[in-house]
């Protein structure tokens, strides 16, 4: 959402209630993004029970306290970098969500990567069904925005139909400045957090030291490319002509391709103990995390991406059938990346995570078919609409002059003489 109101507020025309619509439907989003966060808390006692412990329960705490106050600063700085750009109000509101989020997610994270604790098969349903829930939020919230605001649709980072070393470099161009607010954020949050887990003390042995590690470098890398692939993909989405979207696609998948493929073989190089556990299975329980790793990555990042991919509008079977294999193979390398790094031991409960991400993803399935289908039909029905003759009205300066009311202007535009 960040970066769409960047792009918004370089258009021309540009108003603080086009890019306040924006706003506001990142506002909406971020609460429905820690729902899913809430409904596991609500269901797992435990976390708030290991506070209490004397023992390395209280070494976590504190760790992750000091890392919701770096979190804070880093917040700060973003509402400062977001206030210069869009000059709107309503900042305030986003900061308190964004340490809501934080403060869900961080205790979320102490409770799940602790070794010794064990989470509720209920409590991870509800998460993987809210999760699945809440991922359609973010699909409605732009299938009504493009709708209220007919004008989104005119962009000037294509002047050719056919894709160009010219046109790649401006529309690269754009996409970096866009992802600039979300990247800066990305890049002081693994500053923080890294140096924080280094000067307490990292250890091999440590789950949550190794655990913390890995999810700290996937999101230095993964967001700010993150950013700039949504940000092309809502660009893709408002443009209509078919040549200039396949141009924008194929900038698309290949730099959603290129990061994961280098990711996972990097990590894959460095490290050959996943395939020693799928064959050696001595060690059955961690055998069977490093299946449960890769099984749940697959399985909740997919239904991301075709939620993703519905969002940016594709219209054939081809481009979306293209798009999913891309999209499958990315995250396949993800997976393998993320199953060497985080091979550790725990207590995870592997059926709660295989219903949660099952639940959850039924439903967000379902949902997202639904709004594509409904948004199918509507543009359907307005295909229909435009081809009914219009309805005279007689414009009081000039009978003879055929007007047409502007919605937007509330004035009338000549449409025949």
């Amino acid at each position: 959402i960040y970066p769409t109101g960047l792009i918004v507020s370089r258009e021309k025309g540009a108003t603080p209630e086009k890019i306040g619509v924006i706003l506001n439907a990142g506002y909406v989003n971020a609460i429905g993004l820690s729902v899913p966060f809430m409904v596991f808390l609500a269901f797992s006692g435990n976390i708030l029970r290991g506070i209490g412990q004397p023992t390395i329960a209280s070494d976590l705490t504190e760790t992750y306290f000091r890392h919701y106050l770096f979190g804070i600063s880093a917040t700060l700085l973003t509402i400062a970098s977001q206030q210069a750009s869009y000059k709107v109000d309503g900042e305030w509101v986003a900061f308190l969500i964004s340490l809501i989020r934080r403060a869900l997610f961080l205790f979320l994270g102490y409770g799940m990567l602790h070794g010794e604790y064990r989470m509720p098969k209920m409590g991870i349903a509800g998460f993987g069904l809210a999760n699945g829930i809440s991922v359609c939020l973010d699909q409605l919230l732009f299938t009504l925005y493009f709708k209220l605001n007919p004008s989104f649709k005119k962009y000037y980072f294509f002047t050719k139909e056919s894709l160009n070393l010219e046109l790649l470099k401006k529309y690269a161009s754009e996409i970096f400045k866009s992802g600039i607010v979300m990247g800066g954020d990305a890049v002081i949050d693994f500053i923080v957090n890294f140096t924080s887990v280094v000067l307490i003390g990292l250890k091999g042995s440590s789950p949550l030291s190794a655990a913390e590690v890995a999810m700290q470098f996937k999101n230095f890398f993964s967001i700010p490319i993150s950013g700039m692939v949504q940000a092309s993909s809502i660009i893709a989405r408002a443009e209509q002509d078919i040549k200039k979207r396949k141009a924008m696609t194929s900038i698309n998948t290949l730099g959603s391709l290129a990061f994961p493929i280098i990711f996972g073989l990097a990590c894959f190089a460095a490290s050959n103990s996943l395939v020693t556990l799928f064959i050696d299975k001595s060690d059955e329980k961690t055998h069977q995390l490093a299946k449960n790793l890769l099984w749940i990555v697959l399985l909740t990042m997919i239904p991301l991406d075709i939620q993703k991919m519905v969002g940016s509008g594709y219209r054939t079977v081809e481009n979306y059938f293209i798009s999913f294999i891309v999209n499958l193979v990315s995250t396949a390398f993800f997976g393998l990346g993320l199953g060497c790094l985080l091979n550790f031991e725990t207590s995870l409960s592997s059926e709660g995570m295989y219903a949660g991400v099952g639940v959850g993803t039924a439903v967000g399935a379902f949902l997202m078919s639904y709004f594509w289908m409904r948004n199918q039909y509507f543009e359907k029905n307005e295909t229909v609409k435009s081809s009914v003759p219009r309805i005279t009205i007689y414009d009081e300066r000039s009978p003879l002059t055929l007007a047409q009311p502007d919605i937007n202007s509330g004035s009338y535009v000549v449409l025949q003489q």
